[in-house]
């Protein structure tokens, strides 16, 4: 299972659609602050809408920020978990080099990790642009998944695309085509 924390402003929302796109993926539960590590379920992914100032302790843990993170300095998170972050936001890339965190940047940039290399009103490339390694340390080498999508934002696709591919469910990317 992946701890998958959602944490800046907005994550309420972000924590909503990636729950809406990994539900159709894969087994995921949602839980709340207060049921943390409660849940008798064994899913792929446990989604969290953290606080700012929480304490992520979990290993094979991914924390996906929504925009404007600038609020999260006193969060404090495992060296090894791995940031998924908008390319465009700034506060999320020195959030990560703060803390000596990998980073996963998802845009619609050439220069992200994670993009769409084409999208249009039904359609799309979801295009890793250089290999990165998983939380097990399996190397995943760069690709092109054409996709047939509804118009939804870009972010909580991509993050959740992001959230497999480190989870070592790559696999199941394959069903995004549905989405």
């Amino acid at each position: 299972m992946v701890y998958t924390a959602v944490a800046g402003r907005g994550s309420r929302m972000l924590c909503g659609e990636l729950y809406s796109v990994l539900s159709k993926l894969c087994e995921v539960v949602r839980v709340e602050e207060c049921t943390l590590g409660a849940t008798s379920e064994n899913p792929d992914v446990l989604l969290w809408q953290c606080p700012d100032e929480a304490r992520i302790k979990t290993c094979s843990s991914v924390l996906v920020l929504a925009a404007d993170c600038g609020s999260l300095a006193s969060m404090q998170v495992r060296s090894d978990c791995v940031v998924i972050a908008d390319m465009a936001d700034d506060a999320a890339a020195t959030f990560a080099a703060e803390r000596g965190l990998r980073l996963l940047d998802c845009g619609l940039s050439s220069k992200a990790s994670l993009t769409f290399s084409s999208i249009g009103m039904e359609t799309g490339v979801i295009s890793l642009q250089r290999g990165i390694f998983d939380l097990y340390g399996n190397k995943l080498d760069p690709f092109d998944l054409p996709l047939a999508i509804e118009p939804v934002p870009y972010y909580p696709v991509l993050a959740a695309a992001g959230i497999l591919l480190l989870s070592g469910k790559a696999t199941q990317l394959e069903m995004l085509h549905h989405i």
